[in-house]
């Protein structure tokens, strides 16, 4: 599985016109609906199956007929999955809002393993990652490039911690849990520069307090791990095995 993600100012500074959350999410509906005047390589778009938070589309790309399921959270994201061919990765179209503004995540994955499996690997990048950015001069090439590793694996690791979400959250509540995944690192955000002053109150070397900021993440990758097992178990329950 490999992840990309770039994440977009909507009202760029020097930006006369702007764009409002709720005309920002008209946009990424009719996107959805009608993609090509948006994707220059597409031919056509057309809706063959609607249901209550998404529809199935048809479109033609690059001359190959392909069909993708999109799933809506209201007013937070747009999930695009490829369904023929099959394991053809997904697509989302996230709205966030941070200090600078709007903000559009779009996130592009090919999946070829579960979800469960490969999360995990993220974060645990995440946590070798700034531990060794504590053991480095600040001012080396491997410094540059251990930074690098450490960005790409964040971005990875929420990217698919956000789909996940969509596939684990039934339709009446994934806006919520959507919201809360967000939210939680908004805590993060402000839970993590107070523990980083008290490491610098208490005297504690650059290489602890990364230590300690690396543990987090490897909590993460445990609980993903866990929910494979939550999902096995709900498998079984279905199939009236062992598992009840």
């Amino acid at each position: 599985m490999y992840t990309i993600a770039a994440t977009f100012d909507v009202n760029p500074p020097g930006e006369k016109a702007v764009i409002s959350r709720e005309q920002m999410w008209k946009g990424l509906v009719q996107k959805a609906e009608y993609a090509v005047p948006f994707v220059p390589a597409m031919d056509d778009c057309q809706i063959i199956e609607r249901f209550a938070d998404g529809f199935i589309r048809e479109i033609h790309l690059r001359g190959t007929v392909m069909r993708e399921r999109i799933v809506f959270a209201p007013d937070v994201q747009v999930h695009f999955t490829r369904i023929d061919p099959a394991d053809g990765g997904w697509i989302a179209n996230i709205m966030s809002e941070a200090d600078r503004g709007l903000l559009l995540t779009i996130g592009y994955l090919m999946d070829r393993f579960r979800a469960t499996r490969l999360i995990p690997l993220y974060y645990i990048g995440v946590s070798a990652a700034l531990v060794a950015l504590g053991r480095v001069n600040v001012e080396s090439t491997i410094f540059v490039a251990i930074l690098i590793f450490w960005s790409f694996s964040q971005t990875g690791g929420q990217a698919g911690l956000n789909t996940l979400i969509t596939q684990i959250y039934p339709p009446r509540m994934r806006s919520t849990a959507l919201g809360w995944a967000g939210g939680a690192g908004r805590i993060g955000g402000v839970i993590s520069p107070v523990f980083g002053g008290i490491a610098i109150a208490q005297h504690l070397s650059l290489q602890l307090t990364l230590a300690c900021a690396a543990i987090p993440p490897l909590v993460v990758a445990v609980l993903v791990r866990l929910l494979e097992r939550t999902e096995y178990i709900r498998m079984r329950e279905a199939q009236g095995g062992e598992g009840q």
